[in-house]
């Protein structure tokens, strides 16, 4: 079947232009200023919130590129499926997205056309491609400094695409910087310098830091974690077990793995974690 590609439009540049423009003036509005809506038109209310809507608009459009030009809501197959929550850089750049796919939203029989006329090849960027989203990247981070996302795929864009894992860094601890509560950030950053740098201790000491920040809201109470920062939690533990593991420190795996199963009992990083205990404790 012939392949038919979601292309950019020809005035993909000035576009980024205009979004570049928009990043530099909405940033310099003050992050801790909220929209008032007493005697305040609408106008006003919208643009208070532009820094977060900019850097949604952009991140979503940083992720297209990286996706060939396929909007990854039509991708059946898509990476962010992995129960990590981050792209599989192993992951196929021939598969081909399904010729079914779910329509965007109930109802909408514009999506659901466009799904199966328009073929869409689920398609990575690699290597000097990945510099097509770089702009992108960048504006999404000066628009809102807080969108954590952003920063992560600024931070895959450099050091899993790119091979640059000191500038990937660079990104994350700048993201960090911006966002000194995020466990997010801090667990990205223990994987890069365990996977990229082969630094077991400073990778254990930043797993140790987003376990502390993914606790410090519910006052050390894993129990009280919602979903996702109960999911999140889980996979910081079985890092930590594992440098235990490796320590023969039988009694931290399992306090990791109790804590754990307080988080979610459920997660497939809780059951990886009863499996190093048992293995430890033979």
């Amino acid at each position: 079947m012939k392949k038919v590609w979601t292309k950019e439009p020809l005035f993909g540049a000035a576009a980024l232009a205009a979004a570049a423009a928009l990043a530099a003036a909405v940033s310099t509005l003050p992050p801790e200023r909220a929209a008032q809506v007493g005697g305040v038109d609408l106008l006003s209310v919208l643009f208070a919130d532009a820094r977060a809507i900019a850097g949604v608009a952009l991140v979503r459009k940083a992720d297209r590129y990286f996706h060939g030009g396929v909007d990854i809501d039509y991708c059946a197959d898509s990476p962010h499926a992995a129960e990590r929550g981050d792209h599989d850089p192993e992951h196929d750049p021939g598969a081909a997205a399904s010729a079914d796919p779910a329509p965007r939203a109930a109802g909408d029989p514009w999506s659901w056309i466009n799904a199966r006329v328009h073929v869409q090849e689920h398609h990575h960027l690699s290597g000097a491609e990945a510099d097509e989203m770089i702009p992108w990247i960048w504006a999404a981070c000066r628009a809102d400094p807080r969108n954590v996302e952003a920063w992560e795929i600024g931070w895959y864009a450099l050091a899993k695409i790119r091979r640059l894992p000191e500038q990937g860094l660079a990104v994350l601890e700048a993201g960090i910087r911006e966002n000194p509560g995020s466990a997010q950030l801090e667990f990205t950053r223990g994987q890069s310098l365990l996977s990229d740098f082969k630094d077991g201790p400073a990778s254990e000491a930043a797993f140790q830091l987003a376990r502390a920040k993914a606790l410090a809201p519910v006052g050390g109470a894993p129990e009280k974690l919602g979903e996702d920062e109960a999911f999140l939690l889980t996979h910081v533990l079985d890092y930590l077990a594992f440098f235990a593991e490796k320590r023969g420190d039988v009694a931290a795996v399992r306090r990791y793995y109790e804590e754990a199963v307080a988080a979610d009992p459920n997660s497939v990083s809780t059951r990886d974690l009863l499996r190093r205990l048992e293995a430890a404790d033979r």
